[in-house]
């Protein structure tokens, strides 16, 4: 394992192909470890007071966005605390009383996956841990007023039945993208917060939350492509910096060196395996002046070298 507070790096010093000079130095891990950035899904919460339709501005958020393309995933608070969604006495339900942390059902049109423990102190980064295997591009959230209400991170559509709910509902959040209610006349204006009534004018709220959306969805995609190494060769701290003035159009993918300057690269199992320019000058130096020294060779040092390391054969 590679200590905390450093690592060693192996530097070649290449004067000429058959002289090869090795040096061993310290050098701190933060500048050199390959950080590979891992984003989480974006999230917006939907809360209010039981009954004010939080489920119904759900339902026709996903159904919206689903329909523009958008791969939704949910996830509901249900504050009742001996609440399951097992059955008693079924083969599941058997399994968790057995002492299983998790039980997974597999059926033909779906996989459910129950978790036993201690809820209660899950925060927006274990919610979205649960569900970002399933690379969706954006959770609702229903429910989890509590957590989610001082949380200027998290935006919030917050569902209301009177206006006195939204008034008292708006002075205890932060980040609040829309009051929704089925309230028949118009709200007054509320720190500027767009009202939307249920359930024609949902599909406006769609609109908002896409607007939201984009820009998030956009440095993620970027820092998808980007090779996540965090190597400053570009003139930023990071490759999610980087991602960032890319989609404010004040830079460009070109920015990147360990894409653009590809002298060198490595699969492992068909993987591409990025390298910073720095490791590929070390890893190319090692290569040509091991090759150099070998019988009936002569290295220019302009060749296309491949070598493939196979599994041994049992």
């Amino acid at each position: 394992m590679i200590p905390k507070e450093s690592l060693n790096k192996l530097i070649v010093s290449l004067p000429d192909l058959n002289t090869l000079n090795f040096t061993i130095f310290q050098t701190p891990v933060e500048e050199e470890l390959n950080i590979i950035e891992k984003m989480l899904p974006p999230l917006i919460a939907v809360i209010g007071s039981s009954q004010s339709g939080k489920t119904a501005t759900t339902v026709a958020l996903t159904k919206n966005l689903v329909k523009r393309g958008y791969k939704v995933g949910t996830i509901k608070h249900i504050p009742k605390p001996d609440f399951t969604i097992d059955t008693p006495k079924k083969d599941t339900w058997r399994h968790a009383q057995a002492g299983a942390t998790v039980v997974i059902s597999v059926a033909p049109q779906e996989i459910t996956a129950i978790r036993k423990g201690d809820k209660t102190k899950f925060g927006w980064n274990d919610l979205q841990g649960v569900i970002k295997d399933e690379e969706v591009d954006v959770i609702i959230a229903e429910g989890f007023k509590g957590l989610a209400k001082a949380d200027e991170q998290i935006p919030k559509i917050i569902a209301v039945k009177t206006k006195n709910e939204a008034r008292d509902t708006i002075k205890e959040c932060k980040n609040v993208l829309a009051i929704v209610g089925f309230i028949p006349q118009k709200l007054p204006s509320f720190q500027k917060i767009q009202y939307f009534k249920a359930p024609d004018k949902l599909k406006e709220l769609a609109d908002l939350v896409e607007n939201q959306l984009k820009p998030q969805l956009k440095l993620r995609d970027w820092l998808q492509k980007l090779p996540g190494l965090n190597c400053k060769a570009c003139g930023f701290n990071s490759c999610s910096e980087l991602a960032k003035a890319i989609v404010k159009g004040r830079a460009t993918i070109e920015k990147c060196r360990t894409l653009k300057e590809k002298r060198v690269t490595m699969k492992i199992d068909d993987k591409p395996i990025p390298m910073n320019p720095f490791v590929q000058d070390v890893a190319r130096s090692i290569v040509l002046g091991f090759v150099s020294i070998l019988k009936d060779t002569q290295i220019k040092g302009d060749e296309t070298i491949q070598i493939t390391i196979q599994r041994p054969r049992n």
